[in-house]
């Protein structure tokens, strides 16, 4: 029973976490909306308003007239102290007609910026997408032209390299594909992107003092702390049902990548995909304070699946 109660409460929780995420996925086209609706209710609204304000100064207009044809009557009836508290009455009636105005309109003031505001909110939001995105495309294109340049260092590379980019290798043998081996000089400058940021390419990443703050000097400690945030990433993939690459960068005390809150993890109701692993590309060095290359098992981009 108690387990029962367990899947359904992490089923709640994944499905509350998704439809936060998909209001926060459509908060552009959400405040775009928006805003222009209260624009429109603004509109409709400073219409009514002008109405009201109209007789608001009618009014106002009115009473301050009476308050003048004290002053142009008879002016021997009228003291100089009386005088300067009609006049005073003048003023407070213009300023007390004034702010009735302001208030009449202060609701459609309030809605119309309200909806400006929400409208250069939707864009910044998609101009930050848009860069990241941007950004995205950047490092993939610089690691596709260093996986390239690799291939046509080899001493038949031109030729594999045709046989690859068009998808013809018919005539390549398994021994052929099997002896591929990638060399150590790359093209530096569509690689800089990645090299600046010790990332071998989307999934792929150096794990050292340089790049982050929970790298021990001890090859065990790394070991443990790998595997321990293995267990705490995988455990909120089965209560969110996504994981971004950035939050388990987060949790290795590593800086976010741009494509990082694109790909990532997605939870799969038949268990197939819900293990996030991070395993090293070679065996785990004995050596103190040795770089650790670590791969991501990431599903892939899964912005468009939540």
């Amino acid at each position: 029973m108690k387990g029962l109660f367990n899947n359904i409460g992490e089923a709640a929780s994944r499905l509350g976490s998704k439809a936060a995420f998909k209001l926060k996925k459509a908060a552009p086209e959400l405040l775009l909306v928006g805003g222009i609706a209260c624009i429109v209710g603004g509109t409709i609204m400073a219409c009514k308003a002008t109405k009201k304000a109209s007789d608001i100064l009618d009014d106002g207009h009115e009473d301050v007239e009476e308050l003048k044809s004290e002053l142009e009557g008879d002016t021997q009836m009228i003291s100089p102290e009386e005088e300067k508290l009609v006049k005073k009455d003048i003023a407070k009636t213009k300023l007390r007609t004034l702010g009735r105005v302001a208030v009449a309109y202060a609701p459609a003031v309030a809605v119309g910026s309200a909806g400006i505001a929400m409208i250069f909110t939707s864009h910044g939001i998609m101009k930050r997408r848009h860069g990241m995105l941007l950004a995205s495309y950047n490092a993939l294109d610089a690691a596709f032209k260093t996986y390239r340049a690799r291939v046509l260092e080899e001493e038949d590379g031109k030729e594999r390299d045709r046989r690859y980019l068009r998808g013809d290798v018919r005539d390549l043998t398994t021994d052929e594909m099997n002896e591929f081996k990638f060399v150590d000089k790359v093209n530096q400058d569509a690689a800089r992107m990645i090299d600046d940021s010790a990332w071998d390419g989307p999934y792929c990443c150096q794990f050292d003092a340089r790049t982050s703050g929970r790298f021990s000097m001890h090859p065990f400690s790394n070991l443990n702390t790998i595997r321990e945030v293995e267990s705490i990433m995988t455990n909120r993939l089965h209560l969110k049902g996504y994981i971004f690459l950035n939050e388990v960068l987060y949790e290795l005390a590593m800086d976010p990548v741009p494509w990082g809150q694109l790909v990532g993890w997605i939870w799969d109701s038949d268990g197939e995909y819900d293990t996030i692993d991070i395993s090293a590309v070679e065996e785990f060095p004995d050596t103190p304070g040795s770089s650790i290359t670590l791969e991501f098992n990431c599903d892939g981009a899964i912005w468009d699946k939540l």
